[in-house]
């Protein structure tokens, strides 16, 4: 089922329109696990980094949509945003590209049609 948002960036993204199959993993961050289930899901901008293996590229262009919704926050804040969420994103692309299960698929009418469907049967339940 298609997601709503890019995986790979911010959810301002422009619509997905991409899917990459993926192995299940898990990551953890201190005492925490992060788990991520299934395909990730990419915009057009984030694929073509993806495909073109750019992920430094990709990380500054998430990074800095990030840093333009904090930009009124103190300078200190601001760069532990940015340490945390480049520290956190690398992880995150890193664990993707070890369990990446596949080429991208392009996500059809169909695709879409049927993951509303869904998901408006699932609100009547």
């Amino acid at each position: 089922m298609p997601a709503d948002a890019c995986d790979f960036g911010t959810p301002d993204d422009p619509p997905i329109r991409w899917r990459y199959p993926c192995r299940n993993f898990t990551l953890t961050s201190g005492d925490t696990d992060h788990v991520s289930i299934g395909a990730w899901f990419a915009c057009d901008s984030c694929s073509e980094l993806v495909e073109a293996e750019r992920w430094d590229e990709l990380l500054e262009r998430v990074v800095a949509r990030a840093e333009q919704r904090i930009g009124s926050a103190p300078v200190q804040v601001r760069a532990r945003v940015h340490a945390v969420i480049r520290t956190h994103l690398d992880a995150w692309y890193a664990a993707f590209r070890e369990h990446r299960d596949g080429p991208r698929e392009l996500i059809t009418d169909r695709d879409r049609a049927d993951a509303d469907a869904l998901k408006e049967e699932l609100r009547e339940d």
